[in-house]
């Protein structure tokens, strides 16, 4: 690797291209401080190379220094100022500091150069969540899944957008963190989760839809990870809610994950 790099260097600007492809492959597997190495190599040969430019940038914010990733995207924008990437990764260390309202901004730059990269539409879903926006980040979260369904940050933040958008089901999120966040107290954990969703079921079946009940799954999984016994409870209530559902899928998944908490717990 070291020999190859130094024969790309001593090519100069011939072995530029090459210097900036190794830099984004290395990034692409996490060797985020060779990447920045390759890009400075890039940039001390061409300092108006503006793909080394946006590559130091992803580099900056894979080691969390994000104010040199904001540097070093405007650098690039300076120099091509239709590359989306570097919009959004400008964007993306804005809202990794705080600044949710120039990382909205910065997205909606590259989205209007570039529409088609699922990380634009997360990088918008994520700015406007975090400005609370929660109803406007729903449809940029679900254009990211729908560009890619395996992106996992995607659906996360999607669960939490759409629980958040509602007051109704935005109280029942709020429960389910309180009780994620006292899952290694064993012994104080209350079987409410059960409850809640059966006082749900009662006095607001119209939010107990299909989607609630997929993102209600994936706080089953964090349960059922968490060994406590009391999942079981609320699994079950998840399985009679798909049940009135009369959906086939849902029933099946909630079906499993309430075989997987009884099997887990020694429950029959």
């Amino acid at each position: 690797m070291l020999d190859r790099i130094a024969r790309l260097f001593q090519k100069g600007s011939s072995g530029l291209r090459e210097l900036v492809d190794l830099s984004a492959d290395l990034l692409e597997v996490g060797r985020s401080r060779e990447a920045r190495e390759l890009c400075l190599k890039a940039i001390e040969i061409d300092p108006k190379c503006a793909p080394a430019w946006s590559n130091l940038a992803f580099a900056a914010l894979q080691l969390g220094e994000f104010a040199a990733a904001a540097s070093a995207a405007q650098k690039a924008i300076e120099i091509a100022p239709m590359n989306a990437t570097a919009w959004h990764n400008l964007g993306e260390a804005h809202w990794r500091m705080g600044e949710a309202s120039n990382a909205l901004t910065y997205n909606n730059r590259a989205l209007s150069i570039d529409s088609s990269s699922p990380q634009y539409w997360l990088g918008r879903g994520n700015a406007l969540m975090a400005l609370e926006r929660y109803p406007e980040s729903l449809p940029c979260l679900d254009r990211a899944l729908a560009l890619d369904p395996s992106n996992r940050p995607a659906k996360l933040n999607r669960d939490v957008a759409w629980l958040r958008a509602d007051a109704r089901r935005n109280s029942f999120f709020l429960c389910m963190l309180g009780i994620s966040a006292s899952l290694d107290d064993r012994q104080r954990i209350p079987e409410f989760t059960a409850v809640n969703l059966a006082a749900l079921a009662q006095s607001e079946p119209q939010i107990l839809d299909r989607e609630f009940l997929l993102a209600f799954d994936s706080f089953l999984q964090i349960c059922i990870a968490s060994g406590h016994p009391s999942v079981v409870s609320s699994c079950l209530t998840g399985l009679l809610v798909s049940r009135l559902l009369k959906d086939a899928n849902l029933e099946k998944r909630m079906s499993e994950r309430f075989e997987e908490a009884t099997s887990r717990h020694g429950v029959r």
